[in-house]
């Protein structure tokens, strides 16, 4: 990799040595030993000054005093000590110029290593590259991936003052994640009530296939545009027009099946017209199955600059493509990675509604799901701020309950009325029995069936 590497890499050997100097010095208080924490070999260039933190900080963890001679001791222990010219070179290392705030040097060595780490990373691309080890999609979402990791390190987290919380109380604020946004509608006004879905976080919706994961993705989409959020649809399972057809079913209350047919009424074009400005907020995309999480984030973080959509309905988790990752790993490994990034984008952009759709075991056609019932791994559903699991019953109804709620009370367990034909939940004003399980799929309702479009 060093033909494709510049001369010259960011450093700062002058600022690695005052940082060392500075959190050798005798006597270390609390805010050096925080900083030393915070440091690992790779912030440093220069191979005594890696040398000097291993000792530092095994004496650290020992919790004993750090001077030259313990360090000198250290580092004869870890057979290092003619890294750094001996005890003279030692001596003279520490005799560097210290300074009163290390954390900034800390700070100051972090950004040189990310810049290195970019560095690398575009060497790595160039060379796999030019030499066709592997096709450019994969190319790219491995360094998007890296790329991303790389940025959020550089966030370092405020230390806020509790006495904010007296202020956010005094300007009548909100205690919610989101500056106290709702990320989106479920359609469904009791849980909306109860639950919710919020900005800044995760909702994960499960269930079985057949049940309506994505009608309920379409209609939480269509809800909120109506209510003035802008909604971006990523359907990785359908194509477009399956998912286009879905949506007008829903607005017009006519059934999909016309519309994938093209024997819609005019009397649907005119509904239809009725909603242009709301049809203007909401945005699909459909990537192939497989499509790795960086790549899709990209499109997302297009969207958002381009259309500012602040609600994305991500259909569905299982079929995002997998980091590469060491070999051992279990594939369930491979999707927590994708989960873990998921969490991460979602957190650094507090005003966006996120709702991830997500694939349930057969096990789950056996009863009430459990958050261990998520296909391939669980950690989308113990993530998530919000938990919603969906199953039939041996009469074909379809029961919901919140499983987790971060912000409200759980254990909401509804039977929820299902018109499949045009894609819309509502709360069943007759409840049946959520116990037994049903192991057919029922019928979601008449094909042909039209009733009076919605009136928004």
């Amino acid at each position: 990799m060093a033909d494709w590497l510049p001369q010259r890499l960011p450093e700062d050997v002058d600022a690695e040595r005052s940082l060392l100097a500075t959190l050798c010095a005798p006597g270390i208080g609390d805010v050096g030993k925080v900083a030393a924490r915070r440091l690992t070999k790779e912030h440093f260039v220069h191979p005594a000054h890696q040398a000097v933190l291993g000792a530092l900080q095994s004496l650290l963890s020992d919790d004993l005093e750090v001077n030259a001679i313990s360090l000198k001791h250290e580092l004869e222990r870890h057979g290092t000590l003619n890294r750094v010219g001996g005890f003279p070179g030692l001596v003279e290392l520490l005799a560097a110029e210290d300074v009163g705030r290390p954390e900034n040097l800390v700070d100051l060595l972090g950004e040189k290593l990310r810049q290195r780490k970019i560095i690398h990373v575009a060497a790595d691309l160039l060379r796999k590259s030019s030499k066709e080890e592997q096709d450019a999609a994969s190319l790219c979402a491995e360094a998007m991936d890296t790329l991303s990791s790389i940025s959020r390190e550089g966030r370092a987290g405020r230390v806020t003052s509790w006495s904010e919380i007296l202020d956010m109380m005094e300007a009548g604020e909100a205690f919610r994640d989101g500056d106290g946004l709702c990320g989106g509608y479920w359609g469904i006004p009791e849980l909306d009530e109860e639950a919710p879905i919020p900005a800044g976080q995760v909702t994960f919706v499960g269930a079985r296939p057949g049940i309506g994961k994505t009608a309920l993705g379409t209609q939480i989409c269509v809800e909120s545009a109506v209510k003035g959020r802008i909604p971006l649809f990523v359907q990785l399972e359908l194509p477009e027009k399956t998912t286009r057809a879905r949506v007008a079913s829903y607005f017009t209350r006519t059934s999909v099946r016309k519309f994938k047919e093209g024997s819609y009424h005019p009397s649907d074009i005119e509904a239809m017209r009725r909603q242009a400005r709301i049809l203007e907020r909401g945005g699909i995309i459909s990537p192939r199955q497989g499509t790795p999480w960086p790549n899709i984030e990209a499109m997302i973080l297009e969207d958002m600059e381009h259309r500012g959509s602040n609600l994305v309905v991500l259909d569905y988790f299982q079929i995002v493509g997998r980091p590469n990752v060491g070999k051992g790993s279990s594939e369930a490994y491979a999707f927590a990675k994708v989960s873990d990034s998921i969490m991460a984008f979602v957190k650094d952009h507090q005003d966006l509604g996120f709702v991830l759709l997500g694939q349930l075991k057969t096990d789950a056609a056996n009863g009430e799901p459990r958050d261990g019932h998520v296909a391939d791994s669980d950690r989308p559903a113990k993530d998530a701020a919000l938990t919603l699991m969906l199953w039939r019953n041996a009469q074909g109804a379809v029961w919901s309950v919140l499983h987790k709620n971060r912000d409200g009370a759980m254990g909401w367990r509804k039977e929820l009325a299902f018109e499949g034909w045009s894609q819309h939940f509502s709360l069943a004003t007759h409840e049946t029995q959520p116990e037994t399980p049903i192991l057919q799929k029922a019928a979601c309702g008449p094909q042909g069936r039209r009733q009076q479009p919605l009136e928004m």
